[in-house]
């Protein structure tokens, strides 16, 4: 148990095609409760003794001024890095829900559509920390790094009555990350800024606007490998077996199950009745009740409740989004869209495509970017280097030579403006923009909403953006129309 403690707390960390909402950095460093620096080891038990232990090894190693991790998150994506112990990072497209571990050194990449996560108990009878229950604290506060923090607990149990409380710190007004070992986070509404158990963990430092329109980008040169390198996975035989999840939950009174032999997931309801059995190599959680699997192809598809095959299992990709209701897919290395149904909306014939949006998608031709509508009709001709975003109205480009982005109309592609950085605001006809790092919000037609003043501001969620003002300690709220919010 207390080396499984431990490492929930110092846990392994391991193309961006439509960027959307601001992206911020988090710098992590060890924190350690003082009395366990300073307890004798005469007075110390076994578990004590090997905390102690681990809290004096993580301070000796953490530099004043090097984070032990650094997290860089925005609403679609995450990127961690771990300074001290490897040489590899970690992506996450939290929307495609994949899982990308990225090889600087030789210029490779693995992919992996399930999220790791740590567990307690056996490889055969294990309990998931992402599927134990999460307990909000009610009035309690904490700040961290400028921002005000929430209280949840996970209480973990071992098979020998052993358990600890498990203290996450986080934020709602910061977009989730979750990445590595520490998948749990993904059940965290927000940005977890301490994670601690035992009298130490993990804090955010320091928190900074990211700008880089390239940041989760994986360069064109890498390779896709089919294995990950083992520097990348617990050298314990034991535990790199427990990787593999034998029995997980898909909702709607399912859960999935492994076959060793087959290596692959079948499906039973509650009461272990078999509703499909070994054949697929991937079986999602149910939405809307569909689930959607892949089988020993990697052909992609969607079944129902009982295993009946709803979606044909033939295609090369397939997403959903529960937002637009709709899917995407590849087939014949060429992209389209299908209703909820699986009824083809856009036929797969564009290099890539969002999800349509407000009644309209963002497709790429030959390396350009255009926007058509839901009845594939061209309304924005495929010129542009890059499309980032767009509303029901406008739609926002990058141009990488000169590192601005710019705000057209879709009616009549008339450029509004130009600045550092745009996204869109979340809000009705705002968005978000930074000039000389300084943050604001215009509107459609390029006017001014909110002065380009603050040295941040997010995205508006509930009707309200969180800004900071030079003189000011502490971040406030400002309405739409730029009012604070008291």
């Amino acid at each position: 148990m207390k080396i499984f403690l431990l490492s929930i707390v110092f846990g392994v960390l391991t193309s961006n095609l439509f960027a959307q909402s601001p992206t911020f950095k988090l710098n992590y460093k060890f924190i350690v409760d003082e009395a366990l620096l300073k307890m004798d080891e005469k007075d110390m038990d076994e578990t004590q003794r090997t905390i102690a232990a681990t809290a004096a090894l993580a301070m000796a190693f953490q530099d004043d001024d090097t984070p032990i991790a650094q997290v860089w998150v925005n609403k679609n994506w995450v990127k961690a890095k771990a300074s001290l112990f490897s040489d590899y990072y970690e992506l996450i497209d939290k929307e495609k829900d994949e899982y990308y571990t990225i090889y600087p050194n030789d210029k490779s990449y693995y992919l992996n559509t399930t999220q790791r996560d740590k567990f307690i108990g056996t490889e055969t009878n294990a309990t998931f920390i992402s599927e134990l229950p999460i307990e909000f604290i009610p009035n309690q506060e904490k700040e961290i790094a400028g921002y005000k923090c929430k209280l949840a607990k996970i209480t973990l149990s071992d098979s020998d009555e052993n358990s600890a409380d498990l203290n996450i710190w986080y934020t709602e007004t910061l977009p989730q990350a979750y990445w590595g070992e520490y998948g749990y986070l993904k059940n965290i509404p927000g940005a977890a800024l301490e994670i601690s158990t035992s009298g130490l963990g993990i804090q955010v430092s320091d928190i900074h606007p990211e700008n880089d329109i390239h940041l989760f980008d994986i360069p064109n040169d890498f390779t896709l490998i089919d294995t990950p390198k083992m520097e990348d996975f617990p050298s314990d035989e034991d535990e790199q077996d427990s990787l593999v999840v034998t029995n997980y939950e898909l909702g709607m009174n399912r859960h999935a199950f492994y076959d060793e032999e087959k290596g692959l997931y079948g499906i039973k309801d509650s009461e272990e009745n078999i509703i499909t059995q070994p054949k697929y190599l991937s079986i999602q959680p149910y939405v809307n009740d569909f689930s959607i699997v892949s089988d020993e192809n990697y052909l992609s598809g969607t079944i129902d409740l009982n295993g009946q095959v709803i979606i044909p299992i033939e295609f090369q990709s397939l997403y959903f989004s529960e937002v637009e209701n709709c899917f995407t897919f590849s087939k014949n290395e060429k992209y389209g869209i299908l209703d909820h149904k699986g009824n083809v909306i856009i036929p797969n014939q564009y290099d890539n495509v969002s999800f349509l949006k407000h009644g309209y998608a963002i497709v790429a031709i030959n390396e350009k970017y255009g926007i058509i509508n839901n009845d594939n009709k061209i309304v924005v001709y495929p010129t542009y280097k890059y499309i980032t975003d767009h509303t029901d109205n406008n739609f926002i480009v990058y141009d990488d030579e000169k590192s601005t982005y710019s705000l057209y109309t879709i009616k009549g592609e008339n450029l509004k403006a130009t600045y550092d950085y745009i996204s869109t605001g979340n809000a009705d006809d705002l968005f978000l923009v930074t000039k000389n790092n300084k943050y604001g919000f215009i509107n459609g037609v390029g006017i001014v909403i909110i002065p380009i003043k603050y040295d941040y501001a997010t995205t508006f969620v509930g009707g309200k953006t969180e800004v900071m003002l030079e003189g000011r300690e502490d971040s406030f709220y400002l309405n739409s129309k730029g009012e604070e919010i008291k």
